[in-house]
């Protein structure tokens, strides 16, 4: 009975956490806005218009291309493309909380395989999963599909993982890098290369027939939002927003995850990747959103070498010494701890119980003196911003300082709320815009997500992304921009020309942040095309009634 029940102990702890995250995230909410756009492009193809944001404008203005046409199925069946979207979400993030178990499975000795059970409620308890696995986004099919990919591999199913690639691969461009990580890995097979080289010419003719298509349907080889996002930002930004996740999620397992690339072959291809992806997210700039929407497809990885590492550096036998030893073990409840509680609390955590061993083995009041003074140092370290009255952590355009006093909940909690006040006055300003007369045929907005899902008029992107001209026009940024990939780009002099009938941007200048709103502030068309206007909040052309 016993064996039955250690056996058993994964895939219940497996599902109870599945369960859990069904139950806090069932109920629909807004989502974030760029989803929208996402929503937009179905509702357009499914009208029979095509892959389209704007009627007769074929701009590939998204980057997942298998969950708009997912979404579009949806549609097609008569379910609202906000609702689909957030089903979808639910069941990606199901699955990757199945595949997070079965990954780490992969990675433990048959006698302590019960442990994988872990993983599914680490990766439940991080805030990088929770936000954006609810987000109407891509990205937890994209992280399951990552998942699938390195799993298929550490099991020597080359034919699936060549699927798996093809399902990342048609939901995130990214998936062209996992496929160089799985491939070369397998080539580590001698009598499978054959195989390896079969599967990657498969790949790579699909590859080329996608490439293919994205020419001859938008015109360019890489989706328009990757010359509307790459490029523009101070790699200070980057750096930052790398480090932002190591501080995140990181940090408590980097002993363990360590351990285990040293012991687990299996899992190395995804610590490989966990590198590649690292450096792919610091090249391009990092991301806009807070809580490290770009490295979800790396937390499994992570979660299984630190569980193998773990396990393995415990059993008896390892040639690990006695502090490694407890130390990896003690990441464990510390990760849980840090994900939850946030790098403050796991950090007083750590600071609290490191000392506290050192004070059982006391041996002279010197040793209590030198404990007392860290466990003060500490306090004041991460208590000092906030009781001195410095500058408060939210007014600073830094990643790092935005994640050193987040919890999963507040992360979770803010997240919701800004998406829903985004979505209720991008709804507001649509019902405003829908009862003008003449009808509105055209407007010019930064935000277009929920704008445009609700407004069926053309949007002209100000900051470029469902825009190709826009999106290979970089402005340089005054003082105070805000440096955020994504929002670089501008052309007010084709906007202008372009005679959108309302031009959605404050009036104020000091409430301009973006380099393609203060361009088109400081225009001297502005004034003579346009007047302000209060019921929208923006200006309207001169010309209108």
């Amino acid at each position: 009975m016993s064996g039955w029940l250690v056996r058993a102990a994964g895939p219940l702890l497996t599902a109870l956490a599945a369960l859990a995250f069904l139950i806090e995230f069932w109920s629909p909410h807004p989502h974030v806005d760029d989803a929208y756009i996402s929503y937009r492009y179905s509702l357009n193809l499914v009208a029979g218009h095509g892959l389209v944001y704007n009627v007769g404008e074929f701009v590939e203005g998204f980057t997942n291309l298998l969950w708009v046409l997912l979404v579009s199925i949806g549609v097609l069946l008569g379910e609202k493309a906000a609702l689909v979207g957030h089903f979808l979400g639910l069941a990606s993030g199901v699955a990757l909380l199945l595949l997070a178990y079965a990954y780490a499975r992969q990675g433990l000795p048959s006698g302590s395989r019960a442990w994988a059970g872990l993983a599914p409620w680490l990766l439940f308890c991080s805030a990088p999963f929770a936000v954006w696995s609810t987000s109407g986004l891509e990205t937890p099919l994209f992280a399951a599909a990552v998942t699938g990919a390195l799993l298929c591999e550490a099991r020597r199913k080359l034919g699936l993982a060549t699927l798996a690639l093809l399902i990342a691969t048609a939901t995130r461009p990214e998936g062209a890098l996992l496929a160089g990580v799985v491939f070369a890995a397998a080539l580590r097979h001698p009598e499978e290369r054959r195989r390896v080289l079969v599967a990657a010419a498969i790949y790579g003719l699909c590859l080329v027939g996608l490439t293919g298509f994205r020419l001859a349907y938008f015109g360019e080889p890489l989706p328009n939002t990757f010359y509307a996002k790459v490029g523009g930002v101070p790699f200070s930004f980057a750096s930052s927003y790398v480090a932002a996740f190591m501080l995140q999620f990181v940090a408590p397992l980097t002993l363990a995850a360590t351990l285990g690339v040293r012991r687990e072959p299996a899992l190395r291809p995804g610590a490989c990747w966990v590198g590649v992806l690292a450096v792919y997210v610091w090249s391009v700039g990092g991301d806009a959103f807070q809580d490290a929407r770009f490295f979800v497809p790396a937390l499994v990885p992570l979660i299984a070498l630190a569980l193998s590492g773990t396990v393995r550096a415990a059993l008896p036998g390892s040639d690990q010494g006695e502090a490694s030893v407890r130390a990896a073990i003690a990441s464990l409840p510390l990760a849980f701890a840090w994900c939850l509680g946030g790098p403050v609390t796991g950090t007083l955590a750590l600071v609290a119980l490191v000392p506290l061993g050192w004070l059982f083995r006391a041996q002279s009041r010197k040793r209590w003196t030198g404990v007392a003074a860290t466990i003060c140092l500490a306090a004041a370290t991460l208590v000092a911003p906030g009781s001195l009255g410095l500058e408060p952590v939210s007014r600073l355009h830094s990643p790092v300082s935005a994640v050193l006093h987040s919890t999963r909940s507040r992360s979770v909690e803010g997240s919701h709320a800004f998406w829903r006040l985004v979505f209720t006055n991008s709804t507001q300003l649509a019902r405003v815009l829908k009862q003008q007369e003449p009808p509105v045929q055209s407007v010019a907005a930064v935000g277009i997500g929920a704008l445009g899902y609700k407004l069926p008029v053309r949007i002209v992107d100000l900051v470029g992304l469902v825009d190709a001209k826009i999106a290979r026009t970089r402005l340089v940024p005054g003082k105070a921009a805000l440096l955020r990939p994504g929002h670089q780009r501008g052309a007010p002099e084709y906007v202008l020309e372009s005679r959108p009938e309302y031009l959605l941007i404050p009036r104020e200048r000091e409430r301009a942040l973006l380099p393609a709103v203060r361009a088109l502030q400081a225009h001297p068309a502005l004034n003579r095309l346009y007047v302000w206007d209060e019921k929208v909040a923006g200006y309207r052309l001169r010309s209108l009634p």
